[in-house]
């Protein structure tokens, strides 16, 4: 009867979406029916990372054509695998959000054998990494500065805005030491917008994150601490997955089965993170804990080509530029 049921909600964290995906619920159930038992089932990290829905590898065609100083032409096509499970092939049209005359995007699916799910940011984490470095390389075409493109061709206000703010606080235009570059890229999801400015130091190769600066427009700031430790998780997140974390699939299963295989960031890669909110007291609360990660791979990947002259079109880049 109604006055018998007992519910207990554990506070269990967030888990990027995982949860979504419910075969470990299945595999307890079919245990505990089993024994006729309760049970609670652990997976071993080797499990785990064995075991998951990977995010979807993507490939991505960019043209663009710059007149001059003027950027005229802007075209993305995208080929995302979506595999067993969750996480389906097609997606929504990639944001341009910039002001030029002839755009164009086009995407698709194409099978694959890997589960596949959601990563922090989901469809973002990818289109903004490609949107955003490749607007780089369409202002270095151009003779541009990266900063003011954005300024004169974004259209919208809260993230140009953001834009404004950190390349102020990061001191855009300011000299940096030899081997070093600074590179900025922007991105709105989930109702937020944010804006990355990244000094970055290659040395033999080897790039070395030294500073990011942040703004941040996420409406109303209810608790600032929480708000700037989402921030700054993304910034780091973002360091994990552009230079170390990837999965292989070798003979039918996936190789890395401990963090010594698969890589993440560590104290020594975290670098100073500098988070600034442009508040909006008048506005309702947005999203936080997705959109600090889409801008941050970019901004990192745009200071790299600022200090040695190279792009980054493949991710994991490994601990050295190619």
């Amino acid at each position: 009867s109604p006055d018998k049921v007992r519910f207990h909600l554990p506070l269990m964290g967030g888990a990027f979406g995982r949860r979504f995906s419910s075969e470990y619920i299945a595999e307890a159930i079919a245990i505990s029916k089993q024994i006729g038992s309760p049970v609670q089932v652990l997976w071993t990290r080797d499990d785990d990372l064995r075991h998951d829905f990977y995010r979807p590898m993507t490939y991505h065609a960019m043209k663009g054509a710059v007149n001059g100083s003027s950027i005229v032409a802007y075209y993305h096509q995208c080929l995302r695998a979506g595999g067993g499970g969750r996480g389906g092939a097609n997606w929504g049209r990639g944001q341009v959000g910039y002001g030029i005359a002839n755009t164009g995007s086009m995407n698709g699916g194409v099978p694959s054998v890997v589960p596949t799910g959601p990563w922090r940011s989901v469809d973002a984490t990818f289109m903004g990494y490609v949107t955003e470095c490749f607007f780089d390389e369409l202002c270095a075409a151009a003779k541009l500065d990266p900063y003011q493109a954005r300024m004169d061709l974004l259209q919208n206000g809260t993230l140009k805005e953001c834009v404004r703010v950190a390349a102020e606080k990061a001191g855009w235009g300011k000299p940096l030491p030899s081997g070093w570059g600074r590179g900025i890229a922007c991105y709105s999801s989930f109702g937020s917008s944010v804006a990355h400015v990244a000094e970055v130091e290659v040395k033999n190769g080897v790039p070395k994150v030294h500073r990011i600066v942040s703004a941040v427009d996420c409406g109303l700031v209810v608790n600032p601490l929480g708000a700037r430790a989402q921030i700054e998780g993304a910034v780091v997140d973002g360091i994990a997955t552009m230079f170390y974390s990837q999965i292989t699939i070798d003979g039918g299963g996936v190789y890395e089965q401990t963090f010594g295989e698969f890589g993440w960031a560590r104290m020594p890669d975290a670098p100073v993170i500098e988070t600034h909110f442009v508040e909006r007291p008048d506005a309702s609360p947005s999203g936080l804990g997705e959109p600090g990660f889409p801008p941050a791979g970019p901004a990192i990947a745009n200071a790299i080509f600022a200090a040695c002259g190279k792009r980054v079109r493949k991710l994991p880049i490994g601990g050295k530029i190619a």
